[in-house]
């Protein structure tokens, strides 16, 4: 009796094993081959890309190869030591900061750092690097934290966070439980201490995972329907996605947004003591910029509800506040892009199969933070310890 049940239990678990596999290979072999590439740095655990590395990177509509610098990052390599001269910028963000969907010469940080040197020549004799810490499903803590620990490293004298308020502030307060940011009885952010890595069987297991496509993919589809069904609520019955929206806040939305704006000041208090800028960039809302694709948005966000209990530049608002108020330096993209799309009603600046920016996208990204940073020229006229370097 026993023999047979453990008989079954091993054919049951064989199958389970053999559907696994066949799943994983079909996906890998359908192009969903961009999970998995990630890795962790051994001095303080934590994740970026695996450094020095060409990274294939397929999709429905995009193949790409990824080439990674030195500390693991879709980016430049440069030397931590900034050479007498150059104006070093720092962008910090999410996927479309991570830009693994065009290669690096297309990106948007690329394209601008190219655009300075070649534009500016002539008026200036500093020299612009650009380097990029992103990394998909980062929120501003996130950015933070990764500004702190690689971006200041190379001593630079601006810092761009690439922001979207649709998705970033619920990564910083919701979406990831265990990662949620702690201020202490002065509202001051408390930074966790970095953890080298160490061996254990535990963490064998999910780094062993983690480079499975059908297990990254399950686990995103389990963490969304996890949040849609626990942030329904009102009238609406909307995921909390959507609610940031609403003309009239729920309480969840408020205290979101007041710690939001502390992890801004907290940025902005980094920036100062290393002697740099920070700047903070709105990323364009996507679905938004051509009339039709508007229409049909608010459509999909409001349902059955009255469009009256939104507000769908509420987010644009109260950044410009909150940069307002702290004396922030702060970019707002999306009127950039709209009139980018006016003027181009057939242009897409999203991967139809992927939504993140395409090199039109890239382009136009680009195109906005530089005519900001001409309109306004004493952001990138002096460099750290500039008088102390000539």
């Amino acid at each position: 009796m026993v023999k047979k049940l453990v008989q079954k239990a091993f054919l049951v678990f064989f199958g389970l094993f053999l559907i696994f596999v066949i799943l994983e290979i079909g996906m890998r072999l359908a192009g969903k081959t961009h999970l998995g590439i990630n890795a962790k740095d051994p001095e303080n655990g934590f994740i970026t890309f695996k450094p020095n590395s060409n990274l294939t990177i397929k999709s429905e509509c995009f193949d790409n190869i990824v080439k990674t610098n030195s500390i693991g990052f879709h980016s430049s390599e440069y030397s931590k030591e900034k050479p007498k001269n150059v104006f070093r910028i720092a962008v910090v963000g999410d996927s479309f900061t991570e830009a693994i969907q065009v290669p690096l010469k297309k990106t948007y940080f690329s394209i601008l750092e190219q655009k300075l040197n070649e534009e500016l020549s002539s008026s200036t004799t500093l020299k612009y690097e650009i380097m990029s810490f992103g990394l998909s499903s980062h929120g501003t803590y996130k950015n933070l934290m990764y500004a702190r620990e690689y971006a200041l490293r190379y001593n630079p004298d601006l810092i761009i966070d690439l922001f979207f308020s649709s998705n970033d502030i619920t990564d910083d307060f919701w979406d990831y439980p265990d990662e949620i940011p702690v201020f202490d009885k002065n509202d001051k952010l408390v930074f966790p201490k970095a953890k080298p890595v160490q061996f254990s069987l535990k963490q064998k297991i999910k780094d062993v995972a983690r480079k499975s496509i059908l297990i990254e993919h399950l686990h995103k589809y389990y963490i969304t329907a996890k949040i849609n069904y626990k942030t329904k609520s009102g009238k609406d019955q909307k995921p909390i996605g959507i609610q940031i929206y609403l003309a009239k806040y729920p309480q969840l939305w408020k205290d979101m947004w007041q710690k939001e704006e502390k992890l801004f000041q907290e940025f902005q208090s980094l920036a100062k003591e290393n002697k740099s800028k920070f700047l903070l960039v709105s990323r364009p809302r996507h679905g938004f910029l051509h009339p039709e694709e508007f229409d049909k948005s608010k459509a999909d966000i409001v349902g059955n509800g009255d469009m009256e209990d939104y507000d769908f530049d509420k987010p644009e608002k109260l950044l410009a506040q909150i940069a307002s108020s702290s004396g922030m330096l702060y970019l707002n993209l999306h009127p950039h892009f709209q009139k980018k799309a006016q003027k181009d009603t057939k242009a897409r600046v999203h991967w139809t199969c992927d939504g993140h920016w395409n090199e039109t996208g890239h382009e136009w990204a680009a195109d906005g933070i530089y005519q900001f940073l001409i309109d306004n020229p004493n952001i990138i006229s002096k460099v750290n310890n500039y008088e102390e370097n000539n």
